[in-house]
Order: C-alpha cells, then structure tokens, then sequence
C-alpha cells in the first residue's frame, strides 16, 4: 500500500454557526450548575440560621425558667414624689411591693389584727398604749432623772457631752428608755439628713407624712410632759462606714425631728403651746455606739414605727414580725440598717428632782 494514502477517517470541519450553536449549549449547561450550587448554598445558610435561632430559643427558655427576668425600677429612698408604681415602696434603690403586716397599731380595733405588747386592748376593744402610771417610782428612772439634773441643771432644753457618754457608758441606756411607753421611734432614709447636702431633706412633700404621723401620735403626751428627750442612732451597716459621719448624720436627724415636731405643733396648738414643747427637748448622741435589733425593737416599738410613708413603714412592720427565717438577705439588711436610722422621741412626765 502507497504509504502516502491514509487510512484514518477524514474529520469533518464545522461550520461557523455550528461552533456558534455548540458553545450556546455549554454556556446553559454552566449557568445551570451555577444557578444550582447558589440554591444549593443559600438552602445550607437559611438552614444553618434556623437551626442557630432554635438553640438560641431552647436556652433562653432555659434560663427564663430557671430564673424569671423581672426589670426593677431604680429609685431613692425618702424621695417624693416616689419614682415607683403605685403599691410600690423604695428599698436600697430598688422598687419592690411592701409587706404586710397583721399586728395592731394605736387605735386599730381588736379583733381585726393582733394586738399584741406592749399594745392591750381597751374596755371600748380598741388597741391602744397603756399608761405606765408607775414609770416615775421606778428606781432607774428615778436614776436617770437624778443624771439630768447633775448634767443639766435646772435646765429641761439640753444638749451636754457628758450627757451623751453617761447614755453611751449606760449598758442599758435603750431599755430604761422604754419605761416610758409613749416613746415614738422616727426613721430616716440611708444617709438623710445629710451633713454635706447643698439639698435639705425632708422638703414640704417628704415632711408632711412625718407630721401628720407625730400630730396624731404624741402631741398630748409631748404637751403634758416634763422633759422631751431625742436619742439619735445611726446605722453600722450603711455602705459608707464612718464613724464621724454617722455621728453628723445623727444630729441632723434629731435636729430635723425638733422641726418635725414643731411643725406638728404648731399646726394645732397656740404659738406659746408650741414653744413650750421645743423649750423641754434635749439631745442624746448614741450614733452607731448602742445598735438595737429586731427582736428588742419588735417587743417595743414594732407597731408603732414612723418613716417617711405609710408603704415603708408596714414593709418595717412586718419583716420585725417575721423576724429572721423569712425575708432575703437583702430584706433583712434593709431592716436591720433602717432599724438603726432612728430617732426616738422620748416624753418624760416625771418630775424633775427638787422641781
């Protein structure tokens, strides 16, 4: 065979439309596979996210459960108008629902709460304060009143440093205070009123439940009474811890209860009336030396207290009631502290010795 003839088969040549037509087809068949890895990825992404917002959901379920996410108020206590809701009271800086109390106070019927000591119900079966008609032959009163008239003289207005650390020295200082049973107990708000405040707590808004409350409790008593002694605490538990600053505090708290009770006064009695109960008032320093407990102020002054509004005092009430196996740790701080923030209003009617 001639070598020069071939025996391969001939290629066919294609024409230019056919090139044109086939490249057509390739092109589709590309953008088909494009168009099918991006479906393809777009499904991988959405399932991806779903599966993410279903495991953010199943924990945040979990938690929600475990511990129920309430948002609290903030707020500061003493301050009117209250930043609270209605049926709201402020608590270390927080709103929360007061407690409730279920012992008497003064003047509530009997039967309708527990009237219990040193509260006693009356012939009429009201709830009142027993007078203790024998305080005055009581043998450390007759003490007591014997160091007044060494510390003060003939004076009933007096404010004397040996005065303050014979109450400091005196273990029982607080116990003789409460021979005499008209004693009102007035607490103040953490801090108030400040020594360094260029604003002046209690304004009109934050006194007018103090004086209604000293109007309607004491004014006979303070009126009859022979000397008027204020004993100002402060709190060891603040959360600013100094001792001259909770002596400061101290008394600017028993100079505002002198306010108070001249406002109560005088919006009843004759100007002379009203002067004669600020003339009898004397001062007595315990700061943070004397702290008192639930126990000791719930068998004396525990349906009786005074503050700033009616909500904070029945919240007061009522964790001294419960003592210490209810209420958070926080309730029971709050109580302890504002146990201390305390100015008590003592009217004496006993005589004065050689008077």
């Amino acid at each position: 065979m001639d070598p020069r003839i071939s025996t391969s088969m001939p290629q066919p040549t294609l024409s230019p439309e056919d090139m044109a037509v086939r490249q057509r087809r390739l092109d589709e068949r590309d953008g088909r596979l494009l168009v099918g890895l991006t479906v393809l990825s777009a499904l991988s992404a959405a399932l991806g996210l779903v599966l993410a917002f279903q495991v953010s959901q199943y924990n945040a379920g979990r938690q929600s459960s475990a511990v129920p996410q309430v948002s609290v108020a903030e707020c500061t206590e003493g301050e009117l108008p209250s930043r609270c809701q209605p049926g709201e009271i402020c608590q270390d800086g927080l709103c929360v629902p007061p407690g409730a109390p279920t012992r008497c106070e003064p003047g509530a019927l009997c039967g309708t709460c527990e009237c219990e000591q040193p509260l006693a119900c009356d012939a009429q079966n009201v709830c009142v304060l027993p007078r203790n008609r024998g305080v005055c032959d009581d043998a450390d009163v007759i003490k007591f009143l014997s160091v007044l008239k060494e510390k003060c003289g003939n004076a009933r207005k007096c404010e004397s440093k040996d005065l303050d650390k014979y109450a400091i020295n005196y273990g029982d200082f607080l116990n003789l205070m409460v021979q005499f049973p008209s004693t009102l107990a007035i607490h103040f708000p953490d801090g108030e009123p400040s020594p360094m405040s260029t604003r002046r707590w209690p304004r009109a808004a934050e006194s007018e439940h103090y004086i209604n409350r000293i109007r309607s409790a004491a004014l006979e008593e303070l009126k009859e009474a022979d000397r008027v002694i204020l004993v100002g605490l402060a709190s060891r538990g603040r959360k600013i811890k100094d001792r001259d600053v909770n002596t400061a505090i101290t008394l600017q708290r028993l100079i505002a209860t002198q306010d108070l009770i001249r406002s109560a006064a005088a919006s009843v009695l004759t100007p002379a009336e009203v002067d004669g109960i600020e003339e009898k008032i004397s001062f007595i320093h315990l700061g943070d030396w004397r702290p008192i407990d639930a126990r000791f102020y719930g068998k004396q002054y525990g349906n009786r207290p005074i503050a700033w509004d009616r909500g904070t005092e029945e919240h007061l009430m009522s964790l001294v009631e419960q003592g210490d196996v209810a209420g958070s740790p926080e309730d029971l701080r709050w109580r302890d502290r504002l146990l201390n923030q305390v100015v008590f209003v003592v009217p004496i009617p006993c005589k004065r010795p050689g008077g």
